[in-house]
């Protein structure tokens, strides 16, 4: 009876962040609006590296398997917390044309961000945009490969929307997507 009930909180669980996501995501796709626009602004400047900024808001099946792989039902009390922990509800990566443009952009942000404050640094074009620049880059993922992750955030209307930022030459671009879909997604493995 006590795992039936643990399964049932489960769905329950699930169930609810579902729905408040749902009821944010006008929310958050303005966010990821006004994301694009700033980084658009940041890197207009910067042409020769800079290839594109795409973007995607998590999807519903997509934050189901992250809720349940990540057992967030374990380590948060509501759907609000949950949500509020996610540090990629939206995903933004930077392309640039090369491996090597990866550090100069990460590099560049240094300049377009207040670094005087605390652990996130204040986007010097927009005061509702943070960046947690004191993370050690680049990160190296569980494929043995490294990344440029940084999380941040973004203040609408006093409510934090998080997201993450990659930066990624087209080759980085070109193999995560092909390991995301044959291996990260991919039940067999």
């Amino acid at each position: 009876i006590k795992v039936v009930r643990m399964k049932l909180e489960l769905f329950q669980f699930i169930d609810d962040t579902i729905h408040l996501f749902e009821e944010k995501k006008s929310v958050y796709e303005y966010a990821e609006s006004r994301l694009l626009g700033l980084l658009d602004k940041l890197f207009s400047g910067k042409k020769d590296s800079v290839v594109a900024t795409r973007s995607r808001i998590k999807n519903i099946t997509s934050l189901k398997e992250k809720l349940l792989r990540n057992q967030f039902y374990l380590d948060f009390d509501s759907s609000s917390e949950a949500l509020d922990n996610l540090s990629d509800l939206i995903g933004i990566t930077v392309q640039c044309r090369f491996i090597r443009n990866e550090a100069e952009i990460y590099k560049y942000l240094f300049q377009m961000f207040d670094l005087s404050g605390g652990v996130f640094s204040k986007c010097r074009m927009d005061p509702d945009v943070y960046l947690n620049l004191r993370m050690p880059q680049p990160q190296l993922q569980r494929n043995g490969f490294t990344i440029y992750r940084i999380d941040g955030y973004i203040m609408i209307n006093q409510e934090k929307v998080n997201f993450e930022l990659q930066i990624k030459s087209l080759v980085h671009t070109f193999w995560s997507e092909i390991e995301h879909e044959v291996v990260y997604k991919n039940p067999d493995f």
